[in-house]
């Protein structure tokens, strides 16, 4: 663990600021889990509103519930049936009206908090990772970490195993008939180390990802590429000896590059790599371009990744054919209505041109833009869901459903469609065959309301004939309109 996290290192990962609580079957933290939620009773659902956070308000008190207090000058929520309303804040104090079943206070998002500052704590050792100030009005902490926040090296959280003549590996069962690598470590089938409530671990035992967040079988779900290919990460990376703590032994070839036991090239971090640096699979077909890579580590996309174009837009209008109307300040910068300087794109941006949220944090670095300005695909064509709601308010849509796992769901639509897909090519109705159409799907496949272009459907409509709105719809076609900007 990094304390405090970088961006840079790409460690950080939610599991290690997250008290002890439940999750629904999207993986969503359930908060208010401790002594003053449970059962509905007292659960307070004003947010915690530490100082520098001006102008946020506690919300409703739930039923019976007290309400929020402010802190540092936000105001209080209203009280909730049979709650009193909340008292405006005062300085520097905290009044946490959330626990989690060890009875340690949390914000509304579920981290861990210090209830003196309101600071975000990690779950290890309580020391500081985010300053209070830094948290955005829903408790969420600061870009990048709200987006890349399932940070781990694969090699870390994968067993130790021997390999068969098809590299694959060996794994074995205990005398209880649980799953173990060749040091006797608990992994599920599919060869993740895990704990007994199958949550993904690393090799210092820390938790990297909620079981909630894995297959029925332990496997992991298939990434997202910056192209919105996916991909299985076990495909990226090298076969390698590890020592007694789990790290991996590179080899070096007699020109000194890192090398797997396959004699394949791989970088400092253990990705399969060309002569440039990029990351490729294992059929040399590249999934990352070596710029796309901070310290050797690819970004963690995943289709439970949540993104909100609106946080990284500008405000502005667009002409008849679909391009931002922007203005210019006296050095010659475009800026928008509010005279906050964008790119040609409209996206909010620093001096030096990286991408920004509206908090004025880097969300992304200018050199994985593309040639004209635009951020990488995966986040602007609606394959990823974007976090309107609060946690409280996901929890409260969640009560009277019991539906199957969306996630299960998901997956067998991508993995029905990438068939149908393949049949209609080999049925020859259609000549792609480009490296993109054999990774899966991607974003070609969608138009900008995260709908595919069926055969036999017209644009825009569902398999049932029907406009499909939800929350995996495209934050991009409502912010931008339908404007052809890819």
């Amino acid at each position: 663990m990094e304390v405090p996290p970088t961006a840079a290192s790409r460690r950080f990962n939610e599991c290690d600021i997250i008290g002890n609580l439940d999750r629904d079957e999207k993986g969503n933290v359930i908060v208010g889990q401790g002594e003053e939620g449970k059962g509905g009773k007292g659960a307070a659902a004003g947010g915690v509103r530490a100082s520098g956070t001006s102008g946020a308000s506690g919300g409703l008190g739930g039923s019976k519930g007290a309400a929020g207090l402010g802190a540092s000058g936000g105001a209080g929520g209203a009280g909730g049936k049979g709650g009193a309303a909340g008292k405006d804040g005062g300085d520097g104090a905290v009044t946490p009206h959330f626990f989690d079943k060890e009875g340690k206070p949390t914000n509304e998002r579920g981290y861990l908090i210090d209830p003196k500052t309101g600071d975000v704590i990690n779950n290890m050792n309580g020391e500081k990772m985010f300053s209070a100030k830094d948290l955005d009005e829903k408790g969420e902490v600061p870009a990048p970490f709200n987006v890349e926040k399932h940070n781990f090296n694969p090699h870390l959280v994968r067993g130790d195993f021997d390999y068969d003549r098809n590299g694959k590996p060996k794994i074995e069962k205990d005398a209880s008939g649980a799953y173990v690598d060749k040091r006797g470590n608990r992994v599920s089938s599919r060869g993740y180390r895990i704990d007994q409530a199958g949550n993904v671990l690393d090799n210092y035992n820390r938790k990297k990802l909620d079981k909630a967040h894995t297959t029925s079988d332990g496997d992991l779900p298939k990434l997202f590429n910056y192209n919105g290919r996916r991909f299985d990460v076990c495909d990226i990376i090298g076969q390698l000896d590890k020592d007694a703590n789990g790290n991996i032994l590179p080899l070096t070839d007699q020109q000194g590059n890192l090398v797997d036991n396959k004699g394949r090239r791989i970088n400092s971090k253990g990705y399969l790599v060309d002569e440039f640096g990029n990351v490729i699979d294992k059929d040399g077909r590249q999934i990352f371009e070596a710029k796309h890579l901070s310290e050797d580590e690819i970004p963690k996309i995943f289709p439970f990744t949540k993104f909100n174009i609106k946080n990284v837009l500008g405000d502005f209008e667009m002409d008849p054919l679909g391009n931002p109307i922007l203005d210019k300040d006296a050095a010659g910068n475009l800026i928008d209505r509010q005279g906050r300087r964008v790119n040609s794109k409209g996206y909010l941006i620093d001096k030096d041109g990286n991408v920004i949220n509206r908090h004025g944090k880097l969300m992304f670095p200018k050199k994985i833009l593309d040639s004209e300005d635009d951020i990488p695909k995966v986040f602007r064509t609606g394959l990823l869901k974007s976090d309107t709601a609060s946690s409280l308010s996901r929890l409260m849509s969640e009560i009277g459903k019991n539906q199957p796992s969306e996630f299960d769901q998901e997956e067998q639509r991508i993995q029905e469609e990438i068939a149908q897909n393949i049949r209609r090519q080999k049925r020859g109705n259609s000549g792609n065959t480009s490296v993109d159409s054999m990774m899966e799907d991607t974003p070609a496949n969608y138009n900008f309301q995260n709908q595919r272009f069926e055969g036999d459907m017209g644009e825009g409509e569902g398999e049932d004939g029907e406009d499909e709105e939800d929350e995996y719809g495209s934050q991009y076609d409502q912010v931008m309109g339908q404007t052809g900007l890819t």
